[in-house]
């Protein structure tokens, strides 16, 4: 009796919980920016990233935690300690993600590279120049006597 007792509440048990559905799983993924500064740091909506994680000397930017369900994503990749370097803009899209397996599991990946550059200084306008002095044509040269 015991037996039969115990096998009526695990059978309904398992009927109440259900097995898991493809609708109960929510894809996640994570995106590495390779940059030629270390530590460098993303921003969504003018904030801080809260899950990211720094690679190879902080040269790699590792954002985790990203559902593919709320794709695409734009967000902004700034160098922390630069700030002679502007800003630059990353969209990430779901046909970006690859699946990438490490050992036996598998996760799915976008790998972007941004490459900052200094932001070039506008000239000021109180320094006009002037027309620059004409260049005085060569004049040729003399043929000079052969001592022969």
């Amino acid at each position: 009796m015991k037996s039969l007792i115990g096998s009526i509440v695990l059978l309904s048990l398992c009927l109440v919980a259900g097995p898991a559905t493809a609708e109960d799983f929510e894809a996640t993924g994570a995106i590495h920016v390779k940059t030629n500064v270390q530590y460098a740091s993303a921003l969504k909506d003018g904030a801080p990233w809260e899950d990211s994680e720094y690679l190879n000397g902080g040269k790699t930017l590792v954002i985790a935690e990203i559902v593919l369900d709320k794709l695409p994503l734009t967000f902004t990749v700034v160098a922390r300690d630069k700030p002679e370097f502007g800003a630059i803009q990353v969209t990430a899209t779901r046909k970006d993600f690859r699946k990438k397996r490490k050992g036996r599991t598998y996760s799915w990946v976008y790998q972007t590279k941004v490459r900052f550059k200094k932001e070039k200084k506008k000239a000021t306008p109180d320094k006009k120049k002037g027309p620059k002095a004409p260049v005085k044509p060569a004049t040729p040269k003399t043929d000079e006597a052969d001592d022969l």
